[in-house]
C-alpha cells in the first residue's frame, strides 16, 4: 500500500510539481540515496556536511519515483517522467510531511523526554507495547528535527501504537518536535544538568523539558518522576492527568526490594493507581533501570497496556547498546556505558556498579563529561566525591577534566596504586592490560565524543591476562 501520492505530498509540504505526474505513489521517504529502494520518495537534505541535492540522480538511478528539492539546478535532474517537487526549504517539507502523515495514524503516540534514562525508558515502553500492538518507536537516539519526522513516516495501516523520543540542545526544539508529533501520552524522566553549556543553568534545562507539557493538549496524560526535584513544577503546568512514578516518594507506580545480580534487575511494582503488586524480572544488569521500566510501565498503562503485558514485556526487553552493557571478557566483568554521560547518569551508573557483587576489585574508567560549560569542573568534582564515598578502587581518568574527578576522590591527580590520568584511548588499554585480572569489574562511561567503545573493542582484541599481578590497595 502507498505511503502517499505527489499529489497529496504537494499538499502537505506545500511545494509545487514541476515535473511527472500527480497520482504517481510512492511507498517510503528517505534522505539518504544509499538507501533508497524503488518508488520510494527522496527528500534532498542539506546538511552541516552534505548536501542531497548533489545525489539526486544517484537516488533516481537507485528506484527513486520521486525527489522534494529546494535548488532550481537540481530540477530536470531526475528526468521527465520522475516526480520533482520544488519548496523552499527541504528539512522543512520532511518536517510537514511528517506532521501530515502522523495526523492519520489513528493509534495512541507516546512521547518521550528527560535529562536521563530517556532512550531506555524509550525501548522498554516499546517492549511492553509490542506485545499487544505492532508498535513503532525511534531508532536508537534519532530524536531530532531529522530523526523524528522520519521514525513518524515509518507509520502504517497495521501499527498500533507508538512510542517517540524527543531530544534537545536549544530553547524551542521540544516544543517544535511536539507540535509535528503530537503525543497523546507525555513522559520527562528528569531535569539534570546536561547539555548545561547551551542551557547556562538547570532551570533553564527544566523550561525546555517542560515545553512537552506546554505543547500538549489538554487532557493528555503525562508521565513525571515523584523524586525529581522538579516533580511539583512540573506538575503544575501540566494540562492533563499526572501519573507518577518514583521509589523514594509515593508515586502511581513505584519499584520496591529492587535487587541486582547476576545480570539481572527484580523488583516489586506497586502500581498503586491499579491496586497490583508484581514481582518484575529484568534479564539485563542495572538497578538504576528500575526507574526505567517503572516509567515505562506508567507510559504503558495510559496507551491501553494490561499489566500483563507490563509484566511480559519487561521480561523479554533488551537494553540499546552501549547502556550499561555486561560482558565477560577473559575473566573480567565489562559494563560498557559508554554511550553518553553526564553528572547525574554518571552517578547512577555508579550506584548501580557498587551494588554488583565483584569478588576483585572494581574500576572505573572516566571519561570527560562535555557540554557542561561553566558548571563543567564542578560536575567532575561531584563525581569524585561521589566515588570517595563508595567502593571504588582504581579509577582511570580519560582527557581533560578527569582529572578533577580523581583529584577529588582520591587528593592526588596523577598516577599512584589508586588511579592514572590518561590523554588516549591506548594509554588507558595499556594501564587496564597492567591492573585489571580475573575477578575484577570495569565500569566504562563518558560523553559521546570521547567514544570509549573503542576501549572495549581494545580489550576484545586482547583482554587484560588473568595472571596479571595486582596493585597493592
Amino acid at each position: 500500500m502507498g505511503l502517499m501520492n505527489a499529489c497529496e505530498l504537494i499538499d502537505a509540504v506545500k511545494g509545487r510539481l514541476t515535473t511527472g505526474r500527480a497520482e504517481t505513489v510512492f511507498t517510503g521517504v528517505s534522505i539518504d540515496s544509499r538507501s533508497v529502494r524503488r518508488t520510494d520518495l527522496f527528500i534532498a537534505i542539506i546538511g552541516k556536511r552534505l548536501d542531497g541535492h548533489d545525489f539526486v540522480a544517484e537516488a533516481v538511478r537507485k528506484g527513486a519515483a520521486g525527489v522534494v528539492v529546494s535548488r532550481k539546478s537540481s530540477v530536470g535532474k531526475a528526468g521527465g517522467d520522475i516526480v520533482t517537487v520544488m519548496v523552499k526549504d527541504t528539512t522543512k517539507a520532511l518536517q510537514n510531511l511528517a506532521a501530515w502523515h502522523r495526523r492519520r495514524f489513528w493509534g495512541p503516540l507516546a512521547a518521550v523526554t528527560g535529562s536521563n534514562g530517556k532512550t531506555t525508558t524509550k525501548d522498554l515502553t516499546y517492549a511492553i507495547l509490542s506485545r499487544r500492538w505492532k508498535t513503532v518507536r525511534t531508532e536508537g537516539s534519532k530524536n531530532n528535527q531529522i530523526g523524528l519526522p522520519l521514525t513518524l513516516l515509518e507509520l502504517r495501516d497495521d501499527a498500533g501504537a507508538a512510542v517517540v523520543e524527543l531530544g534537545t540542545s536549544s530553547s524551542g526544539e521540544i516544543s517544535h518536535l511536539v507540535s509535528i508529533c503530537l503525543p497523546d501520552v507525555g513522559c520527562i524522566t528528569n531535569v539534570g544538568p546536561s547539555h548545561m553549556e547551551f542551557f547556562g543553568s538547570i532551570e533553564n534545562v527544566a523550561r525546555a523539558k517542560g515545553e512537552l507539557l506546554d505543547g500538549m493538549r489538554r487532557g493528555c496524560p503525562i508521565v513525571l518522576n515523584a523524586d525529581d526535584d522538579w516533580f511539583d513544577w512540573l506538575r503544575r503546568r501540566a494540562k492533563g492527568q499526572v501519573v507518577s512514578f518514583g521509589i523514594h516518594h509515593r508515586a502511581d507506580f513505584m519499584a520496591e526490594a529492587i535487587h541486582a545480580r547476576d545480570g539481572t534487575v527484580s523488583f516489586r511494582l506497586a502500581a498503586n493507581c491499579l491496586g497490583i503488586r508484581r514481582r518484575i524480572r529484568m534479564p539485563f544488569s542495572g538497578a538504576h533501570n528500575a526507574y526505567n521500566a517503572i516509567a515505562a510501565a506508567a507510559i504503558s498503562s495510559q496507551m491501553g497496556a494490561e499489566i500483563s503485558d507490563i509484566e511480559e514485556g519487561l521480561a523479554e526487553a533488551t537494553l540499546p547498546n552501549m547502556r550499561y552493557e555486561v560482558m565477560r571478557l577473559s575473566g573480567v566483568t565489562v559494563i560498557n556505558d559508554a554511550y553518553n554521560a553526564n553528572p547525574a547518569s554518571t552517578i547512577s551508573a555508579l550506584a548501580s556498579f557498587c551494588e554488583m557483587s565483584v569478588p576483585g576489585r572494581r574500576i572505573f574508567v572516566c571519561g570527560d563529561m562535555l557540554e557542561l560549560g561553566g558548571h563543567a569542573l564542578e560536575a567532575h568534582r561531584e563525581v569524585g566525591s561521589f566515588i570517595k564515598r563508595k567502593p571504588i578502587d582504581y579509577v582511570i581518568a580519560l582527557g581533560e577534566l578527569t582529572p578533577a574527578v580523581v583529584k577529588e576522590a582520591f587528593g592526588n591527580g596523577s598516577r599512584d596504586e589508586r588511579s592514572a590520568c590518561c590523554q588516549s584511548v591506548e594509554e588507558v588499554v595499556s594501564v587496564l592490560r597492567e591492573v585489571a585480572v580475573a575477578g575484577d569489574a570495569v565500569l566504562i562511561k563518558g560523553s559521546r565524543a570521547n567514544r570509549m567503545e573503542r576501549i572495549v573493542d581494545a580489550m576484545r582484541n586482547g583482554s587484560p591476562a588473568a595472571s596479571r599481578k595486582k596493585v597493592k590497595h
